[in-house]
């Protein structure tokens, strides 16, 4: 189907400069003008890429990153914010992937949609979290959302995980996750010690280093 990229703008005249550089492309553009037009639309057609503007109407561009990016249905989506305010760091910390301020040049925009066409047409890959304890399991996903790169979603399972653990015989627990990977196209399987989170924190580099 078409590439969907979605414009998220305060400035209407703006957004249709936006939206030009989206089409030539070849991304099929929405223009949402406020924060929640933003959410519903993020929702409802799931598009490849969002530019977002910090400054709107209704709610601070910033909140609304901050809903995308802990939301299991959006936050895989790369955000690239456009914006008068100097705040990029924020920006890249709270999970966009880059930042560009106003006022801005055509050249600088043509790069930023260049960026984001490079993004979009990768493919993106699923992360397997295996752990036998449910609850632990949903603490670590939450623990390593935030840090997880661009390019990995973490994978959602419906079959019951019953093996992960270190003691497990190592042969049962190979064939385990083979097969539990084989249920999830492009996935990517990480088993780390049982060292709690901030061990999992400490062997974070490590892990990342096996995404490549």
């Amino acid at each position: 189907g078409d590439r969907v990229l979605l414009i998220v703008e305060n400035d209407p005249i703006f957004a249709r400069i936006l939206l030009d550089q989206v089409r030539e492309r070849g991304f099929k553009g929405l223009i949402a003008l406020s924060g929640q037009a933003c959410l519903e639309l993020a929702h409802k057609v799931g598009p490849d890429a969002i530019t977002l503007d910090i400054q709107l109407p209704d709610m601070d561009g910033w909140k609304v990153l901050e809903l995308l990016k802990h939301d299991l249905n959006t936050r895989h989506i790369p955000v690239h914010i456009i914006s008068v305010e100097e705040a990029w760091q924020r920006g890249l910390k709270l999970g966009a992937i880059a930042y560009l301020q106003k006022p801005t040049s055509q050249q600088a925009l043509t790069e930023v949609f260049a960026k984001l066409q490079n993004f979009v047409e990768r493919r993106v890959k699923n992360l397997l979290v295996v752990e036998a304890d449910e609850s632990h399991r949903n603490n670590v996903v939450e623990l390593i959302d935030a840090w997880l790169p661009w390019g990995f979603r973490l994978a959602d399972i419906s079959v019951p995980v019953h093996v992960c653990h270190g003691r497990q015989d190592p042969v049962v627990k190979e064939a385990y996750i083979d097969f539990m990977a084989s249920k999830i196209p492009d996935c990517k399987v990480v088993v780390w010690p049982d060292c709690g989170h901030l061990g999992i924190a400490k062997h974070w580099g490590d892990i990342l280093q096996t995404l490549a």
